[in-house]
C-alpha cells in the first residue's frame, strides 16, 4: 500500500524471508516484489536498516613480481595480436582494469565517462560505507581526485598489478562483472576540451605536455583559443595528428576514442553503462552487485554546460564524426 511505515519487527521479517529469497538465487527486483514492497524500499532497507554480520577487513594484496606481470603482458598479445601492437599497448589495457578485493567486478577507467562517479559506487558496493578521504595530488583539477588514489593506497588494485591476463579476466581467476561507461563521442570531445582548457587557466602540470605540443604543432594560442569553436577545432585536428603520427594508444586517455581504449572484443563488458542514462546505469550497477541506489544524483567532476558555440559548429562535428568513428560504430551512437 502506498504511504504504508513498517515497523522495525515487520521490516526485519520481510528482510529474514528476503536473505530465503537471495540465497535461492532470485534477483532483488523479484525479491522486492514477493516481499511486496517497492525495490527502491527493500535497497533501503538493505543498505539503512539491515545490520550486516561484522567482517574482517580484506584489502587488495601487494602486486606480484614483475616477471609474472611480463607474462599476463604477453599472454595478452597472444592471445589478442590484432589489438596490441607492442607490449606497452598491452601493459596500458591491464593497467586500467581496477579490482577490489573481493573481484566481483573489474572495471576499466575512461576519462571522461564517469569514472570518479563509478569509482564511488564500487566502493560503497565493496565495502558497504562512503569514501570520505579527502586529498588531492599535486597539480590534480579533480575535485574528486581521491577515488582515483584508492588504487595507489591497496584500497582497489589493477588487473597488471595482479598478474591477469586478458584471458584471465574473461575465465575463472576474473571478476564476476566487467563494467565500461560509454559516451556519445561530440559530448565526451566538447568535456575533453574544456577540461583541457579549465588545466591551463589552473595553470596546472596537467596535460602539460599535450598544451606544449598543441601551440607548437597547430598554433594553439593559449591567449585566445581556450574554450572557443575554433579552438576546440584546433583540438581536434591535434588529436587526429597524434593518432596518424602516434597512434591511437598515444592519446591521453581523457580523448583517445572509446573503443581503442575500452577494447569491447578484448574486455567484453557484462555491464556497459551510458553517461546519457546515469540514472539507468546506477541501477543496474546496484542490481548487479547489492546496495542501494544512490538517493540523488551523484555525479563527479562535473563541469557546467558548455556555451553553445561548441555545440553547433558545423566543422568540429565532422572533425569528431571521422576521428571518432570508431566509437560511433561500436556503440550505437
Amino acid at each position: 500500500m502506498a504511504g504504508r511505515r513498517y515497523t522495525a519487527g515487520e521490516i526485519g521479517a520481510k528482510l529474514a524471508e528476503a536473505a530465503g529469497l537471495v540465497a535461492a538465487g532470485l534477483p532483488h527486483a523479484e525479491v522486492a516484489r514477493r516481499i511486496g514492497v517497492s525495490p527502491q524500499t527493500y535497497a533501503r532497507w538493505r543498505g539503512r536498516d539491515a545490520r550486516p554480520a561484522p567482517r574482517a577487513p580484506s584489502l587488495c594484496p601487494p602486486p606480484v613480481p614483475a616477471a609474472d606481470q611480463s607474462r599476463a603482458v604477453a599472454a595478452t598479445r597472444r592471445a589478442f595480436p590484432g589489438h596490441f601492437p607492442d607490449a606497452a599497448a598491452a601493459a596500458g589495457f591491464l593497467f586500467q582494469v581496477i579490482l577490489p578485493p573481493s573481484r566481483r567486478w573489474g572495471f576499466i577507467s575512461v576519462g571522461k565517462n564517469a569514472s570518479s562517479t563509478t569509482l564511488r559506487l564500487l566502493f560503497r558496493a565493496e565495502f558497504g560505507c562512503d569514501m570520505t578521504v579527502q586529498a588531492t595530488p599535486a597539480h590534480d583539477i579533480n575535485p574528486a581526485a581521491a577515488l582515483h588514489m584508492l588504487v595507489e593506497h591497496g584500497v582497489f588494485t589493477r588487473a597488471a598489478w595482479q598478474g591477469l591476463s586478458a584471458p584471465d579476466l574473461l575465465g575463472a581467476r576474473g571478476p564476476g562483472e566487467r563494467i565500461c561507461v560509454v559516451r556519445e563521442p561530440f559530448d565526451r570531445a566538447v568535456s575533453g576540451f574544456r577540461y583541457l582548457c579549465r588545466s591551463h587557466r589552473a595553470r596546472s602540470l596537467w596535460f602539460a605536455r599535450d598544451r606544449f605540443r598543441m601551440n607548437a604543432a597547430l598554433g594553439f594560442d593559449w591567449s585566445r583559443h581556450p574554450d572557443t569553436a575554433e579552438g576546440f577545432r584546433l583540438f581536434l585536428r591535434y588529436i587526429a595528428w597524434q593518432v596518424e603520427t602516434e597512434g591511437r594508444d598515444a592519446v591521453d586517455a581523457h580523448w583517445r576514442p572509446q573503443a581503442t581504449f575500452i577494447k569491447p572484443e578484448v574486455f567484453r563488458p557484462t555491464l556497459t553503462g551510458r553517461m546519457e542514462d546515469m540514472a539507468g546505469y546506477c541501477r543496474s550497477l546496484s542490481e548487479r552487485l547489492g546496495g542501494p541506489p544512490p538517493d540523488t544524483d551523484i555525479r563527479e567532476n562535473r563541469q557546467p554546460d558548455p556555451q553553445q558555440a561548441l555545440r553547433t559548429d558545423r566543422e568540429a562535428r565532422r572533425l569528431c564524426e571521422a576521428l571518432y568513428a570508431i566509437d560511433y560504430e561500436a556503440f550505437g551512437y
